[in-house]
């Protein structure tokens, strides 16, 4: 989907799950994936002594959901100084909110979201609307 199509969608009757599949209609760049990938390479993330492995790969897997605060916490270490961990609800439908945090992070001069929990990599833009 174009960007200019997905920020004029009415989104808010839509659940988490709609809205997550709109953010990931837009693909971002290799490049910045393979940015966090080298970033990233050295952070390991153990989960009740039952999944173990590199936070991208933990990530792709779906593992992280309901770790968001720890492996935030956890990976802001490895990105720059002016990358920043943000909190707060994301609201889904007309009552359901989720307090959740993810990461907000620069490539290029350009803000994106780096949300491992949710598998998600977006433009900051896209994230928040």
């Amino acid at each position: 989907m174009d960007k200019t199509i997905l920020m004029i969608q009415n989104i808010s009757s839509m659940n988490a799950h709609e809205r997550l599949e709109l953010i990931h209609s837009i693909k971002v760049s290799e490049k910045i994936l393979n940015y966090l990938k080298l970033k990233l390479q050295s952070l390991s993330i153990e989960i009740l002594g039952k999944y173990k492995g590199n936070i991208i790969e933990l990530m792709n897997s779906g593992l992280l959901e309901g770790w968001c605060w720890q492996t935030t916490e956890s990976a802001i270490v490895f990105l720059e100084d002016d990358d920043y961990i943000e909190r707060g609800n994301l609201k889904f439908g007309t009552h359901k909110e989720y307090w959740h945090s993810w990461i907000s992070f620069t490539f290029q001069n350009e803000k994106f979201i780096f949300d491992p929990c949710l598998k998600t990599i977006a433009e900051k833009d896209i994230y928040y609307y």
